[in-house]
């Protein structure tokens, strides 16, 4: 799927909207094991991303602090969206929400990522703790190369540091 960066934003934005699943529900939406995989990877989604394509690029759609509150945190919150890109075409779109940021918050290593993947912070800082997965079928926008009533799948999960929350929201957009 191939939108502009500005209906990639909307996109996930709308998604805080979706109704969420848990993992029992899974098998209830007839999905093939190759897309069931990619939504339950337990570890980086980049890293399995760089074995199956080579490199990918992180391309920043937005980040900074948001006034406007949102069904996944309250404002002020950070917020990170990002498009991964391999082998030419995006592959997934993912929104990082940080509740009530502050200078100096646990999450700070977020902010300076620049173009560099949110797993190479997640999956190297200390005392992170990953929540459950959840996961939802969301309509493929208007404007997308996808077929009438096709539906993305996407998935999200809260990581915990010194108390601090940072929801994150990965959308797929080609597991090919």
């Amino acid at each position: 799927m191939n939108l502009s960066p500005i209906d990639t934003i909307a996109f996930l934005r709308h998604s805080d909207a979706a109704t969420w699943l848990d993992a029992a529900a899974l098998p209830r939406l007839g999905l093939s094991p190759a897309l069931l995989g990619w939504l339950t990877e337990p570890g980086s989604l980049t890293q399995r991303l760089r074995a199956r394509h080579g490199a990918v690029a992180v391309e920043v759609l937005a980040e900074g602090v948001r006034a406007e509150p949102s069904a996944e945190a309250p404002a002020p919150y950070w917020e990170r969206c990002v498009q991964l890109v391999a082998a030419g075409r995006p592959r997934l779109a993912a929104r990082s929400c940080i509740p009530a940021w502050v200078p100096n918050h646990p999450w700070q290593p977020v902010q300076q990522l620049g173009t560099r993947p949110l797993g190479e912070v997640l999956f190297a800082l200390d005392g992170v703790e990953r929540g459950p997965l959840q996961f939802a079928q969301l309509p493929a926008p208007a404007g997308a190369e996808a077929h009438l009533g096709a539906v993305v799948m996407a998935r999200r999960c809260t990581y915990r540091r010194q108390g601090a929350a940072l929801v994150l929201t990965e959308v797929f957009l080609d597991t090919d």
